[in-house]
């Protein structure tokens, strides 16, 4: 099985506080890479390893996918990305992409994420199946009453207008523990007739 495999250790031996240990894999180009002019805006296919600033604390894994109908390439983010566990020690982080679209990524040998490369990343790779129309609107026949009474509804022919709503539940018993004292009147139990 021939699957990618990215591993690679960090040791921030003074702590870290607010800066990015993350690895970014080059994107190739029929130019090459232009070291000189190497900056932030390079194109990268994957970027992958822990960050911390402020309230972030986590390892990214980010990859570049290009839609095969626009030519535009998009980052993909791994939603539920794991804490990067950074240490005065030293870390050992290792990112696996499966043949079936699938990874993994470890924290000192110990899985700490998993799941879809098409399920588990935002914007999704497959885009959803359906989106809000914010345009919609209501008919402006729209009825807001949830139910409707039916206007050619019948009672069934051998309907009795004298028979009880409700009739008393013979088999009904106290329980053991009745309270005799309690004030409270309370009615026997009733049992709804049945309909068949």
């Amino acid at each position: 099985m021939v699957y990618f495999c990215n591993r690679y250790e960090v040791k921030a031996k003074d702590g870290l506080e607010s800066g990015g240990a993350y690895m970014k894999l080059l994107t190739e180009s029929p130019q090459g890479i232009k070291f000189k002019e190497f900056s932030n805006e390079t194109p990268y296919t994957i970027m992958f390893g822990p960050d911390r600033c402020g309230a972030t604390d986590k390892v990214h894994f980010i990859f570049r996918h290009k839609n095969p109908i626009t030519g535009v390439h998009e980052e993909k983010h791994l939603q539920s990305a794991p804490l990067s566990k950074l240490s005065k020690r030293t870390t050992l982080y290792t990112l696996i992409v499966n043949p079936d679209q699938t990874f993994e990524i470890k924290i000192n040998g110990e899985s700490a994420a998993s799941g879809s490369l098409l399920e588990d990343f935002q914007p999704p790779v497959n885009p959803i199946k359906e989106i809000d129309d914010a345009s919609d609107s209501k008919p402006a026949n729209w009825v807001e009453e949830a139910r409707i009474p039916d206007a050619k509804a019948t009672k069934p022919e051998d309907w009795d207008e004298d028979a009880p709503a409700t009739i008393l539940d013979e088999k009904a018993t106290k329980p053991t523990d009745w309270l005799e004292d309690e004030a409270a009147e309370i009615q026997p139990p009733l049992n709804l007739p049945l309909v068949t």
